[in-house]
């Protein structure tokens, strides 16, 4: 099992400048983080993203698949990624996303702004569950991958480009999750 350990130097003034609302900057700088999922970039490059963004410091625990086996019993639905923070375990990439980025402008100004935000991470997140990213069958996979991208990726696409109309950005007028999401869905 290999890790990085990701850091900045200034947590707290990037709360500053992301009005981090009600959420104490010593959260930010206090808290251990420890993302653990598997050396690639999968589900777990949006919590990356909002961590690099945010200028967080996080532990950055990649797992080889040889260890996997060993390590799938231990967590919370034997699945990852996980995120540790003051002793609990944290799992769903979105629903970590959405933790560390709820008392910031990230996940919208205002409810109904989170709400829209939330709508559009789901809506991109349904289209990427429909992949067999475990399938075992090399084939099948490359089939079902191609049917996808071909057949389906181009009516969300336009749905996408539709809601979006002449704006520069899907919710509000400024940087949120979405920007993660549709860039960490392009990798």
């Amino acid at each position: 099992m290999g890790h990085t350990s990701r850091s900045m130097e200034d947590s707290g003034a990037v709360c500053d400048s992301m009005n981090c609302g009600d959420l104490a900057q010593e959260d930010y700088v206090m808290s251990k983080y420890k993302l653990i999922y598997f050396n690639i970039r999968g589900r777990a490059e949006i919590i990356r993203y909002i961590f690099a963004y945010l200028d967080i410091k996080y532990e950055d625990h990649r797992i080889e698949q040889a260890d996997w086996p060993k390590i799938k019993p231990t967590l919370p639905f034997g699945k990852i990624p996980v995120l540790e923070v003051g002793g609990l375990m944290l799992h769903q990439s979105l629903a970590i996303a959405r933790y560390l980025t709820k008392n910031t402008d990230l996940a919208g100004k205002t409810e109904m702004e989170q709400c829209q935000a939330d709508a559009v991470v789901d809506t991109l997140d349904d289209f990427m569950s429909l992949f067999p990213w475990a399938e075992k069958n090399q084939d099948v996979k490359e089939r079902t991958f191609k049917d996808l991208l071909t057949c389906h990726a181009p009516p969300l696409l336009k749905d996408l480009d539709t809601y979006l109309g002449d704006r520069e950005w899907f919710i509000g007028d400024y940087v949120s999750t979405r920007m993660f999401k549709n860039t960490s869905t392009c990798i």
